[in-house]
């Protein structure tokens, strides 16, 4: 199996000090994390099962949240065009590009199960 690489020279994306693309999603972002709060507002000890509700209304609120910052990282790329922010992966993305390589690893292995 090849490596994947991507060249921004090569694709002719060239960076643009005007966009705010890659700021925007994370103002979007935060401002998810904030509603986190919000989410008591549908807890109701007279209603049944109003805790599914919170929980869903704090799971869409988390979801979301991660997805303006995942699109953060992407404006980063190929938006913005701000280079050090391909360098400056954060916590979760090491360990998603470990954990993808280790089932890329492990593909086609017989675990003895």
């Amino acid at each position: 199996m090849s490596d994947l690489s991507f060249d921004r020279d090569r694709a002719g994306i060239t960076a643009k000090g005007h966009w705010t693309d890659s700021e925007t999603f994370i103002s979007i972002g935060f401002g998810y994390a904030e509603l986190e709060g919000e989410c008591d507002v549908v807890k109701d000890p007279v209603l049944e099962d109003s805790e599914h509700l919170f929980k869903a209304c704090l799971h869409f609120v988390k979801l979301m949240r991660a997805g303006c910052l995942e699109f953060s990282d992407a404006c980063a790329t190929l938006g913005s065009g701000v280079k050090e922010a391909t360098a400056n992966y954060d916590q979760a993305e090491h360990k998603a590009v470990r954990d993808f390589d280790f089932m890329r690893g492990s593909i086609g292995k017989d675990t003895g199960k």
